[in-house]
């Protein structure tokens, strides 16, 4: 019986390697699908069904049975004995043949710093390259994963998100911020034992992933020379010879890709309209596009298996914890995310070994705290954080009347100035709020994420006692929101600053609308948030200037008056800003973080063209946000950092 098994385990397994014609896994690697799947025109069919694998595999137990009559027929009373007392036996080799890998492995930590930002594994998993974080530098470090030595390769510097080894080994290439807001990116490449790093693409928005035979990088690039477009493109190993793959409208800039095994293929994190993410895939050949979408899991990071049957991916599951990833494995024969991670940390970039047999990703954990200073700032670098109720703090701002407003993502409390006091205003373990703004004494409004079971994030306005929730718009990434009158405007796009009415509809339909000369010729929206004057007059905001041929933007400050809505006033600023502007208690100056070596403190510019300053001087973290109360005497700041290192998820034999 034993022998019979593995003769059948063998035969699923060899029919499942090689689909026949029409079969998913073979439709696949032969589509050519007539419709782009972009995120205007909606997504292609998806990659393969779980009934119609489900179908496969049994045709596929059928096919066995008869070729091996003797286990079948050669003893029919022997045959109930065996299916009764072997059926566990044949379901847990049929489930074995079709499971995904690392169903069993080893976690082992490689750092002990907390500072790691992203890492990357050597073709042969001997060595690992990883950026290290300090106080805001980014520095990158070779180790060798046998002997725990570690070498510095790049000097620290400026934030760099991405890191691989060119497939050779030779070579590693990196990208690195060329400003403060982390908007312009160049890659660089630089010998694996250290020397002068070269830049060999400017502007660049993602990973780099190399072609299997090591002729071509590819990459992506957005709102350059479109803005409200990005670019999938090619290049040579030098940056030479750079080709455009494919246009989209940016609705959603991937910031990962990989190239396929067989060079045909390229995946890339996508979000089509309607599903909470998914992966698409560039055909080369035909520059065709097909999708897998997902209804409760976002992708943000993926790699392709050795044999090119599937993707290990870190993802993000639908709900308040969605800044916790995990680590999956995606099966082109299905299309479904199977979890390989399971516990409450959060993973970060991803990495495979040669032989698929070793991943290689950043555990991390992310800290924050609320200090409240005086409103005239402080120049003490240290401070005590405020404790609200033991929450976590991941959003702030002030009440009307000077209480504070914090949210754990899932709740939104209300206490008194010293954290005191609570009063819980909105509670869904389901959703996650993103933001709070408060708008005068009679309501809030706030982005608040996956309500009702939604892929989006929409603003809601509740009164000021938490009572009446109502949805204002329905957009798929609205934020930001800052309130003006009877008007809430917040950002949706990359060209227009949007605006809704704060009473909504009666059926709850979207009616929010762009605002008139709110978009700012030659610029995009840079996002980080954005203030509106004490007198509800002027709306500040943050925009980038495209210079193509430099392949770089210039930061600046739109000023929108929305009394006649003319075009903007265009504000010089610090070209280290961090985030986006705020009014001063006063309405006569802008206030903004300012990122110098990695640390975030407040500055002041005044609208008269005076000299700006410096209100605090702290000496790590990056500042999350800060809201002055509405008398002016506290100034909120919400500072945080990650905790992070590397780890290795190594597949074991059951």
């Amino acid at each position: 019986m034993r022998a019979d098994l593995k003769r059948l385990k063998r035969e699923t397994d060899s029919s499942r390697a090689t689909p026949k014609s029409g079969s998913d896994a073979s439709a696949f690697a032969s589509s050519s699908p007539t419709q782009s799947a972009s995120p205007i025109s909606g997504a292609t069919p998806a990659l393969g069904s779980v009934m119609a694998h489900s179908s496969q595999s049994s045709s596929s137990v059928v096919l066995a049975a008869k070729r091996h009559k003797f286990g079948v027929v050669g003893g029919a009373l022997a045959t109930v004995a065996i299916l009764s007392a072997a059926g566990f036996g044949v379901y847990s080799l049929l489930h074995h043949a079709t499971a995904s890998p690392f169903q069993n492995f080893s976690i082992s930590q490689v750092t002990n710093s907390s500072k790691a930002v992203v890492t990357a594994i050597s073709s042969d998993g001997k060595y690992l390259l990883t950026v290290m974080d300090d106080k805001g530098l980014n520095s990158v470090w070779l180790r060798n994963i046998v002997t725990a030595s570690d070498t510095q390769i790049v000097p620290p510097s400026a934030t760099i998100p991405n890191v691989a080894f060119f497939p050779d080994g030779n070579y590693v290439y990196f990208r690195k911020a060329e400003n403060a807001i982390n908007s312009d990116f160049n890659i660089y490449r630089t010998p694996i034992l250290g020397g002068t790093p070269q830049v060999v693409a400017q502007d660049v928005d993602s990973a780099v992933a190399f072609s299997p035979d090591g002729g071509r990088m590819a990459y992506f690039r957005g709102n350059d020379p479109e803005t409200g477009k990005y670019r999938l493109l090619s290049a040579k190993l030098d940056g030479s010879d750079e080709k455009v793959l494919h246009i989209e409208p940016l609705v959603y800039l991937p910031r990962w890709l990989a190239w396929s095994p067989d060079g045909k293929k390229i995946a890339y994190p996508d979000i089509q309209r309607g599903a909470f993410g998914g992966i698409s895939f560039f055909d080369v050949d035909t520059g065709k596009i097909q999708t897998i979408n997902f209804s409760d899991k976002n992708v943000s990071a993926l790699q392709w298996s050795p044999g090119g049957d599937g993707l290990f991916v870190t993802y993000q599951q639908k709900g308040p914890d969605f800044n916790r990833g995990q680590v999956g494995f995606v099966s082109l024969s299905d299309g479904r995310v199977r979890p390989i991670s399971r516990d409450t940390n959060s993973y970060s970039t991803l990495t495979l070994s040669a032989d698929g047999k070793t991943v290689a990703t950043v555990q991390q954990k992310a800290l924050s705290n609320l200090f409240v200073l005086p409103g005239e700032g402080s120049m003490t670098p240290t401070a005590s954080p405020l404790v609200v109720d033991g929450e976590h703090i991941s959003q702030f701002n002030w009440t009307s009347d000077g209480d504070l407003l914090t949210s754990d993502r899932t709740r939104m409390v209300r206490t008194d100035v010293y954290g005191k006091n609570p009063t819980v205003l909105v509670s869904d373990p389901a959703a996650g709020i993103v933001g709070l703004s408060p708008c005068g004494t009679q309501s809030i409004v706030f982005p608040w994420g996956f309500r009702g079971g939604t892929n989006s994030i929409g603003i809601w306005r509740v009164n000021a006692d938490g009572s009446h929730p109502t949805q204002l718009t329905d957009g798929s990434f609205d934020r930001f929101p800052v309130c003006a009158g009877n008007w809430a405007y917040f950002f949706r796009d990359v060209t227009n600053i949007w605006r809704v009415s704060l009473n909504g509809t009666v059926d709850g339909s979207d009616k929010a609308e762009p605002v008139p000369a709110s978009a700012v010729k030659g610029a995009f929206q840079a996002g980080r948030g954005m203030g509106i004057s004490p007198d509800g007059r002027l709306l500040a905001y943050l925009v980038e200037f495209v210079n193509p041929e430099a392949g770089s933007g210039t930061a600046r400050i739109a000023l929108l008056d929305l009394t006649t809505r003319t075009t903007p006033r265009i504000l010089e600023v610090n070209q280290q800003i961090s985030a986006g502007p705020q009014f001063t208690i006063d309405g006569k100056a802008l206030a903004y973080p300012v990122r110098e070596n990695g640390v975030d403190n407040v500055w002041i510019q005044p609208l008269d063209g005076s000299a700006g300053r410096q209100i605090t001087k702290f000496d790590s973290e990056q500042i999350l946000s800060f809201h002055w109360s509405p008398d002016g005497k506290n100034l909120g700041v919400l500072r945080g950092h990650t905790d992070s290192d590397v780890v290795l998820l190594k597949e074991s034999k059951p």
